[in-house]
């Protein structure tokens, strides 16, 4: 059985007025909600580190590659080698059971320092930096 042509004209003006409703719910959310901020360029850091303890680091590098290599620049000896890159916190750990340094990383100092201690078991903590 079909409805009356005044009925399905009526639903008809209500399913238009509340899709022109929902779009201006809409409109209006989005004038009246902030943008979102804009994403920041990641710096980096790096920590390097020779055989014999000569520490090297660098902070706010455009690139991780470029952060590496003037941290290994810094640490000036031929066998300096990057131990741990980061965008927020760096830092370097020494194990002395294992005769080696250890790195991490981490939103903040504290994070990178027990991310680095970690990687050890010693609680001895090098150097920690972080990035501007």
């Amino acid at each position: 059985m079909r409805a009356p042509s005044g009925s399905t004209n009526a639903r008809n003006n209500m399913r238009k007025t509340l899709f022109a409703l929902s779009g201006l719910a809409f409109a209006t959310a989005a004038a009246v909600l902030p943008a979102a901020p804009a994403q920041a360029a990641s710096a980096w850091g790096a920590i390097a580190v020779s055989d014999y303890g000569d520490l090297g680091w660098s902070w706010n590098y455009d690139t991780e590659g470029a952060a590496s290599q003037a941290a290994i620049d810094k640490c000036a000896k031929a066998s300096c080698s990057t131990v741990t890159t980061f965008t927020g916190c760096g830092a370097v750990a020494f194990s002395d059971s294992m005769n080696k340094y250890t790195g991490g990383y981490g939103a903040t100092p504290a994070d990178a320092e027990n991310s680095a201690k970690w990687y050890s078991d010693s609680y001895l903590v090098r150097t920690a930096i972080c990035n501007d």
